[in-house]
């Protein structure tokens, strides 16, 4: 025996638009836009550079420039004029560069040579907007 609410059919949408004489049709995807993101004002630096290093073997790091929100900030033709690299910690390490590198789509590559063994930071700082950044630690090997 069946019971009236498993005979009864439940009307859906689909049905009441065949009945209605609505015709549907189906469209292509719209296409995909693309926009670019226009970063905001620098806020950091992200630092990376490798955890271990070998004193006497050089090493470089790179430096990435980002607004607030983690956006690369891409136009920083001019900031290598007002950026500080300074290395910290019981280890030490020279800047190989002669000059700074020039920051090509907010990045910029920096070699370094370590002298001592010990640990080492490197962190980097633009003057004018105080806006800075620091490595992980580093540990130079004998």
């Amino acid at each position: 025996m069946t019971s009236r609410s498993e005979t009864r059919r439940t009307r859906t949408s689909a049905d009441a638009v065949a009945s209605s004489g609505i015709t549907l049709r189906v469209l292509p995807p719209l296409a995909s836009v693309q926009s670019r993101i226009l970063p905001n004002r620098l806020d950091r630096f992200v630092v990376n550079a490798p955890l271990e290093v070998t004193a006497g073997v050089g090493f470089q790091a790179r430096v990435i420039a980002q607004d607030a929100y983690g956006n690369t900030k891409d136009d920083l033709a001019d900031i290598r004029e007002g950026l500080r690299v300074e290395i910290q910690g019981t280890g030490s390490a020279a800047s190989a560069d002669k000059a700074l590198p020039p920051f090509r789509g907010g990045e910029a590559t920096l070699t370094f040579q370590p002298r001592k063994a010990g640990s080492i930071k490197i962190g980097v700082q633009e003057t004018r907007t105080r806006s800075g950044g620091e490595s992980a630690g580093i540990q130079v090997n004998p």
